[in-house]
């Protein structure tokens, strides 16, 4: 029964009865307000669910109170001409308390503020909640004035969690403070936990060796800031690009400065020197060649195919042009022949490890066998495509570098003449070198 203060509409819709589909509408010419209404327990409850519900808030003193099976409340700015849009949704508390509360249960996901390259539809582009992500603005922006600009707060978990694929996945940076502060507490012994800890990685090194570290002397004090707390950690660098890491030890106070000590570093770690294998004997053969020589004081052992090329008195010049870094300004070479699928086997009596080879005039394809792991260091005309090192034949021949890597006692490979004639013999400048493994 229709009421003169109630109204129910019950469809199906009219023609002309307003906004199309619609059960009531207005047109808000000259009228502040297109509705305003006022309840008890909500000022307006709302709801478009495919499934009958009560239709009842369940928390009372609520202005708009929405329901929905894809969004409960939806806020969409398309700004009319002149107009900033400045938000699609806005919350506001006047009183000290919180402007906008994002809440979830079962595990999922309390609040989600992202940037992405287009909206699309909304129910496809956060259907699965966060989005892509794949814009270039800012998913979340917290600012105050005295305040706290973002606050993460976690009983068993990281109070706030920063990841990314590329970039720095957190960043701290303030003009008149610390970048970053980190305070911690104590194990159930009651022992200290450190305040900063890092996940280490792997490093599979174990030598070490005594170091004798050099500090700055006291002119160093002068440029040392008198303010400090203890524990901080000061990152400075000299006109010459070098770093150094300080540790303050005592706070500074009204009758004097910080105290700063700096973390003495060993030096940096020289990378082994490359050593080349001192070839002493060739025996040349175009079938059944041998060449032998010593690296790191034992024996290696060359058999294939050898020409006359080779050189044993260090006076070969061919590995110093800018096809090989690093150069060799002279050295030993053995000069291999490639031809159809020649065959070459290297022994070491100590192992090697990285070897690398020294290959110039090369016009030949030199597979390894399958899953060795090779790269082209350095080279001109040389390509490397998974196991196997390509040189190409012409007046000027390819030439390079190339490294292995593991650790070898023998090194076998093939060599075959790049060219379209069967049988070409192709003259190929050999050196070989490496670290003990």
């Amino acid at each position: 029964m229709a009421h003169d203060d109630q109204f129910t509409a019950v469809g199906p819709p009219l023609d002309g009865s307003g906004h199309p589909r619609t059960a009531f509408s207005t047109k808000a010419t000259g009228m502040e307000y297109g509705g305003n209404m006022q309840g008890v327990r909500a000022g307006l409850y709302a709801q478009s669910p495919e499934t009958d519900t009560a239709r009842e808030a369940d928390v009372e003193g609520v202005g708009v109170f929405g329901v929905g099976d894809n969004f409960g409340i939806f806020g969409k700015t398309d700004p009319s001409p002149g107009r900033p849009g400045i938000a699609g949704l806005f919350g506001q508390h006047n009183r000290g308390g919180v402007g906008a509360i994002g809440a979830t249960m079962r595990g999922g996901i309390g609040l989600v503020g992202t940037s992405v390259q287009g909206l699309g539809n909304p129910l496809e582009t956060f259907g699965s909640g966060p989005g892509p992500g794949d814009g270039s603005g800012t998913g979340v922006l917290g600012t105050s004035g005295s305040g706290v600009g973002v606050h993460g707060i976690s009983q068993s978990a990281e109070g706030l969690h920063g990841e990314s694929t590329q970039g720095d996945a957190v960043v701290g940076h303030s003009t008149g403070g610390r970048g970053g502060r980190f305070q911690s507490g104590l194990t159930a012994a009651g022992t200290p936990i450190g305040q900063i800890g890092l996940v280490p990685q792997s490093l599979s090194v174990s030598g070490r060796i005594t170091a004798s570290p050099t500090m700055y002397d006291g002119t160093a004090l002068e440029q040392l800031p008198a303010e400090g707390s203890g524990g901080d950690l000061l990152v400075t660098q000299s006109d010459d690009g070098t770093c150094a890491l300080w540790f303050c030890t005592n706070s500074a106070q009204p009758d004097r400065r910080a105290v700063w000590r700096e973390v003495l570093l060993g030096p940096p770690p020289v990378p082994q020197a490359l050593e080349l294998v001192d070839w002493t004997v060739v025996e040349h053969d175009l079938a059944t060649g041998t060449a032998q020589g010593t690296w790191h004081g034992a024996d290696v052992r060359l058999m294939g195919p050898i020409g006359t090329g080779s050189s044993v008195d260090g006076t070969f010049h061919g590995f110093s042009s800018s096809a090989f870094a690093p150069p060799l300004p002279s050295s030993d070479v053995l000069e291999i022949r490639g031809g159809t699928e020649h065959a070459f086997s290297v022994t070491f009596a100590a192992a090697i490890k990285d070897p690398v080879l020294y290959l110039a005039s090369m016009g030949s394809i030199m597979p390894f066998p399958g899953g060795t792991e090779v790269t082209l260091v350095s080279g001109q005309g040389l390509s490397v495509s998974g196991s196997t090192v390509t040189g190409v034949a012409g007046p000027s021949d390819s030439s390079g570098i190339i490294r292995l890597a593991g650790v070898f006692t023998t090194i076998s490979f093939t060599a075959t003449t790049n060219v379209p004639t069967p049988g070409v013999i192709d003259g190929i400048f050999l050196q070989i070198g490496g670290v003990p493994a």
